[in-house]
């Protein structure tokens, strides 16, 4: 029966699907599941599940990816797309997927043809809730800044309810929300770069254009944050006060970070020491703290690394000046050259939000792709307290850097 492990290993062998040995000393894990035979039952059932659930996952994209292409030609959507009756045999659709036609939902932005549009989509874990109720995905929108919440559940409209499990699957947008409220009340002057979440903050990279006096303009980068409980209940109609809607500067956020490091290597101070302290130091204190002019850009990707830290990349560039010399007689100009950097900065949003950690990378100006996994909890040993662990890979000039983030469950 379903106790048997022979049952589910043919099972995956009728499908050709890689199953799991028996080879190898019996650890803590068949220990502590009462017998060898108990746990390579569980083992190669969860193996089967895995397997399954991936391929049914892999084929909706497929099926919904063919019906974007084809139109119609796909197969009968009646039951899928707006929850009405209709014909599903020989078609998927509505049974393991559904889809919906963005331009139909409510409230909807205006896409442009240039190809600046980009959205970030999210998978929406409801592991925390106690009732597991349809799968959902959080997606966030460039241009007008929202953040949506889409959600796939049962339809009940014309078919019999006893059988739920055949009733037809819809999409439904359930929240909407502007993530840039608390920065700018101008729609046009903001454009949401990234989106990232952990279990209980939505965090969002967003870009505002600020013109200055004389009429240049400059980039503030912006990390809002909004949890994930106050994103839930907002509802389409966005209902959000501005308290539910932390805002950080980054750029300055950076400064700050930079300057209370160590003035040297040698220097005493527990803070970390960065080589950009004495460089920007000089320049604030010649130029009266202004830095109109320093160039800070920020790679449009935000990582989540458990504990309301995430990961953001910037490239620092502080121009060339110079100054007078008083020590020359002559007060001479002295030149003192650009200098650069280029770090990868660790924020926490906890109280008044920071920057706790940086690492430098190469410092000539180029695209870095950031790649991650997802938060696990790792034990170093067993006298050691848990962390959440994140693997990051940055790609500079096509050289990949590993780096591993890791966070206490004390936030540190």
């Amino acid at each position: 029966g379903k106790r048997s492990p022979q049952l589910w290993k043919m099972l995956l062998g009728r499908h050709g699907w890689p199953s799991i040995s028996r080879e190898g000393p019996v650890d803590a894990a068949r220990n502590a599941e009462g017998s060898d035979r108990k746990y390579f039952c569980n083992s190669h059932r969860h193996a089967f599940v895995a397997h399954y659930s991936a391929i049914r996952d892999i084929r909706a994209m497929v099926l919904s990816t063919n019906h974007l292409k084809n139109g119609s030609t796909a197969g009968s959507i009646n039951a899928g797309v707006r929850g009405r009756s209709g014909s599903i045999s020989n078609s998927k659709h509505g049974i393991e997927y559904a889809m919906q036609v963005f331009k139909a939902t409510k409230g909807a932005p205006v896409l442009d043809l240039n190809g600046r549009n980009s959205c970030v989509v999210k998978v929406w874990n409801e592991r925390n809730t106690v009732a597991r109720v349809g799968a959902k995905a959080l997606v966030s929108y460039a241009d007008d800044c929202t953040l949506r919440l889409f959600e796939a559940v049962r339809s009940s409209q014309g078919i019999n309810t006893i059988n739920s499990a055949n009733s037809p699957i819809i999409c439904r947008q359930v929240v909407c929300v502007r993530a840039a409220l608390s920065i700018s009340k101008k729609k046009n002057n903001c454009y949401l770069c990234s989106m990232d979440l952990d279990d209980n903050l939505v965090a969002c990279l967003i870009e505002e254009t600020q013109m200055e006096n004389d009429s240049r303009s400059i980039v503030i980068p912006w990390m809002t944050v909004i949890s994930r409980e106050d994103l839930s209940c907002a509802g389409n109609e966005g209902i959000l006060d501005e308290e539910s809607v932390k805002s950080f500067d980054l750029r300055a956020a950076i400064f700050d970070h930079i300057l209370v490091g160590k003035c040297s290597p040698d220097d005493n101070c527990t803070s970390p020491y960065d080589a950009l302290h004495e460089p920007l130091h000089n320049y604030l204190s010649i130029f009266d703290g202004d830095t109109s002019e320093i160039t800070i850009s920020v790679t449009p990707k935000i990582i989540a690394c458990a504990k309301g830290h995430f990961l953001f990349h910037a490239f620092i560039s502080i121009p060339q000046y110079s100054e007078v010399d008083d020590n020359d007689d002559e007060h001479t100009n002295r030149i003192h050259p650009p200098f650069n950097g280029n770090r990868l900065f660790l924020f926490s949003t906890c109280k008044h939000g920071a920057i706790v950690k940086s690492v430098q990378l190469d410092v000539h100006p180029s695209s870095v792709g950031l790649f991650a996994s997802r938060p696990v909890r790792q034990r170093a040993s067993e006298t050691t307290n848990a962390a959440m662990c994140t693997n990051v890979v940055a790609i500079v000039r096509n050289t990949p850097l590993m780096v591993s983030v890791q966070v206490q469950n004390n936030g540190k």
